[in-house]
């Protein structure tokens, strides 16, 4: 699922794009349908980048950021699909313009968001636009919030003026 919000934000247009993408993350069939939900996101992302917006995209993203290693780095939790690269560099031919928000939690060990037998990975993402990078004050993954409340671990973004 997708959900869209944008608004003004301290007098910037931003948008929010909370996604939840097909699971299963080395399963051909299930890469497949993930890369083309992708498609359709980057789309949005190309619109609403030429109209100004300073665009994020967030939650469960059930794929593994190619650029920004987690915990688990066994071949187990290696990106299969295309998904994160395709919506961080949503303007092919240059460099990208979302950056993952999760190159700020240190150390290595600490960067999970779900843990499945044991392969502690990132399976959720924060991807905020390049120039905001500045604007970062802090990010961590809540591993201490009351279990029972999700299978997953929150990101949280902290971020300044």
């Amino acid at each position: 699922y997708c959900v869209s919000l944008s608004f003004l934000l301290n007098g910037e247009k931003t948008a929010l794009f909370g996604l939840h993408l097909i699971a299963v993350p080395t399963e051909p069939r299930a890469v497949a349908r993930r890369e083309k939900q992708a498609d359709a996101v980057v789309n949005q992302l190309k619109r609403l980048s030429a109209a100004g917006y300073a665009t994020f995209v967030l939650g469960d993203l059930n794929d593994w950021d190619p650029i920004v290693p987690d915990a688990d780095s066994s071949e187990q939790a290696t990106p299969t699909s295309q998904a994160l690269k395709k919506i961080k560099d949503y303007v092919p031919g240059g460099d990208d313009e979302l950056v993952n928000s999760l190159k700020w939690v240190e150390p290595m060990e600490k960067r999970y968001t779900y843990n499945y037998k044991g392969s502690k990975t990132v399976l959720d993402h924060i991807l905020l636009p390049i120039d905001w990078q500045d604007r970062v004050t802090g990010v961590t993954i809540d591993h201490d919030r009351p279990d029972g409340a999700s299978d997953h671990w929150p990101v949280i973004l902290d971020l300044s003026r």
